[in-house]
């Protein structure tokens, strides 16, 4: 059935109803479907056919990783612990 016949259905159903109360609901039905249609479209963006990651770096304006300033800060903590015994101490902070 295409959008235009169905419609064509609802409109001649809804003209057969002579019951004021019973139209009150299906105004109030008809606004709830659209205020939830206008929320979705505002929360849900379609994706573009092409997308690719020079696109999004583009519009991110992403800068990618400065590896010689985080290599730079490593030697400056000189941490000398094991990797392991670090990765304790951050487990054992984090269940106070």
């Amino acid at each position: 059935m295409t959008i235009e016949a169905l419609k064509k259905e609802i409109f001649a159903q809804i003209a057969q109803i002579q019951n004021e109360a019973v139209l009150q609901k299906v105004r109030v039905m008809l606004e709830s479907i659209s205020k939830e249609n206008e929320l979705f479209y505002r929360i849900v963006k379609p994706v573009r056919p092409t997308l690719t990651v020079e696109m999004l770096i583009k519009e991110q304006n992403y800068k990618g990783f400065d590896r010689k300033g985080f290599d730079s800060l490593v030697q400056k903590l000189d941490i000398q612990d094991p990797i392991q015994e670090l990765l304790n101490k951050l487990e054992g902070s984090r269940d106070r």
